[in-house]
């Protein structure tokens, strides 16, 4: 989790204690739930989410259909949650959609420069509606990071991606990956 987002939160007990002393019986009680979801006949509760369909399909519906349900007073759909949470800080959603357009379109693992990042952002469209979306998706956030003028400076974004590395938003992260021939920096996202 995010440090910003741990600092400001108190808690009665300590969780990562907590959560493996009760595993069995929170594992236990999250099947229930989902199973209870899916003998309902999985309704169709909420929007997808394209780069984490497995999870929206079980764990995001199963608790938006308990919300609906009147069974879980205080829980909201996690993805209003991540919206409204991302308002208030607009670097993090910056880093958030730049993670996943790169998630989405370089892969995680695979390395890249800021210069190469951008190219694939503009000149990566291929017939997949999907892809496509995607790109264009990552080619605004890289413009809104780093646009100057109509066009993209690399280095800036290369500046913004090193401010912003090993910082953890959606279970994804930019780390550095080392140097290219030119000197320019090499990232690569990983999963946390």
């Amino acid at each position: 989790m995010e440090a910003s987002e741990v600092s400001g939160r108190q808690f009665d007990l300590e969780p990562l204690g907590y959560c493996k002393a009760n595993r069995t019986q929170i594992i236990s009680a999250a099947l229930t739930l989902i199973r209870g979801y899916i003998a309902a006949g999985c309704p169709r509760v909420c929007d997808g989410l394209a780069s984490m369909d497995d999870w929206n399909k079980l764990v995001r519906s199963t608790i938006v259909w308990l919300v609906q349900q009147g069974l879980a007073p205080g829980f909201v759909d996690p993805k209003e949650a991540l919206k409204r949470d991302s308002q208030d800080d607009p670097e993090a959603a910056k880093l958030a959609g730049l993670l996943v357009g790169i998630q989405d379109s370089i892969g995680v693992g695979n390395r890249f420069t800021a210069a190469e990042l951008i190219s694939e952002a503009t000149m990566g469209f291929d017939n997949s509606d999907e892809h496509t979306r995607s790109l264009v998706n990552l080619a605004a956030v890289i413009d809104e990071i780093a646009g100057e003028r109509g066009k993209v400076n690399a280095r800036r974004l290369g500046r913004w991606i090193e401010k912003h590395a090993e910082r953890i938003m959606n279970g994804l992260r930019v780390i550095r990956d080392g140097k290219a021939r030119t000197g320019a920096a090499y990232w690569k996202v990983c999963s946390v």
